[in-house]
């Protein structure tokens, strides 16, 4: 059989192999690349939900009662959704025409945005100016008389907010009107929120009402709802240590005085301005140091300088507590 490859040929084909193998090998592992939209935010758990829910279900029932009180008529709302959008989300599913506000939130001084829609808002104008709230045939900008009567029922649902996130170390209010094109301008398109929507109604209309809050807000609020979710026994132990250094700090009546003595009611009527009333009490006995009522330490009176003092001596054994039953908070 004929040779087809001299042995030159052959090790020339085994040196380009290697180079091949070396070169794959200094490449590294292969890397997965896959499609992420940087605009799009992430997706909440369902333990966050659940939280920034709960927070807001407590909001809307305490609303219902102090929105009811101002305006003198049935106010309901509820949580419809919570969700996380870009700005330009939230922006593109408002009305055209609508009422919007700018909310101050403290400490990160951060801006968050208030929305109502005006089917709702003319007819509580209508009842706050003494009407029955109806609604109006033609959904328009507020005039500014009109904003200003608003204007307290949005600082009512500011107030209400803060009384809720102050709980959690933050506090809500009430900043300006924002028109469509301040809104427009307050955030970049691409900026995640946070957006809680609430259905409110009062008699014969309903209408939204949308809260949208920058990152920066949203995850401060979500890490400390996580934080004061924790165990109920972790919170009742640091309340103990925090009771413990206001104590300290507290003053208590302190006492010199005699154990309890049995003196006839006789001898107590014949005292008169300059009497003297024995005691059957010995020198030689301690006397008893308490604090408010409960006795604390056996003790003899003595004297520094000019001041009158006393000399510990031992300790009273103090009653053991009563067994207190623990509960928990679900």
């Amino acid at each position: 059989m004929e040779k087809l490859l001299d042995q030159d040929q052959i090790n020339a084909m085994f040196r380009a192999r290697r180079g091949e193998i070396d070169g794959a090998a200094a490449e590294g592992p292969k890397l997965v690349v896959k499609e992420y939209d940087l605009r799009h935010p992430n997706q909440l758990t369902k333990e966050q939900v659940r939280g920034i829910t709960s927070l807001h279900d407590r909001f809307g029932r305490n609303l219902e009662h102090s929105m009811g009180a101002y305006l003198r008529v049935l106010f309901e709302t509820n949580v419809v959704s919570v969700e996380q959008l870009t700005y330009g989300e939230f922006l593109g599913r408002l009305p055209d025409v609508t009422y919007s506000c700018s909310l101050n939130v403290a400490p990160m001084n951060a801006t968050a945005v208030l929305q109502l829609d005006l089917q709702l808002a003319f007819p509580l104008i209508d009842i706050l100016l003494g009407g029955q709230g109806q609604p109006v045939a033609e959904l328009r900008e507020a005039t500014e008389i009109e904003e200003e009567v608003l204007e307290g029922v949005v600082r009512l649902i500011a107030k209400g907010l803060d009384a809720e996130w102050s709980d959690h170390g933050m506090n809500i209010a009430f900043e300006e009107r924002r028109l469509a094109a301040s809104l427009q301008r307050l955030f970049p398109a691409a900026e995640k929120t946070l957006v809680i929507s609430f259905e409110a109604r009062i008699p014969n209309m309903r209408g939204a009402l949308h809260l949208a809050f920058p990152a920066v807000v949203a995850n401060t609020l979500m890490r400390k709802l996580a934080r004061d979710s924790g165990p109920r026994t972790k919170t009742v132990s640091h309340c103990g240590e925090q009771l413990k250094e206001l104590l300290l700090d507290c003053e208590f009546t302190l006492s010199l005085r005699t154990a309890s003595l049995d003196v006839p009611f006789r001898q107590v009527l014949e005292l008169a301005m300059g009497s003297i009333l024995p005691l059957p009490y010995a020198l030689e006995e301690p006397l008893i140091v308490a604090v408010g009522e409960q006795e604390v330490f056996q003790a003899h009176p003595v004297r520094t300088t000019r001041r009158r003092g006393a000399q510990l001596g031992g300790r009273i054994c103090l009653p053991e507590p009563k067994e207190r039953k623990e509960t928990s908070v679900e």
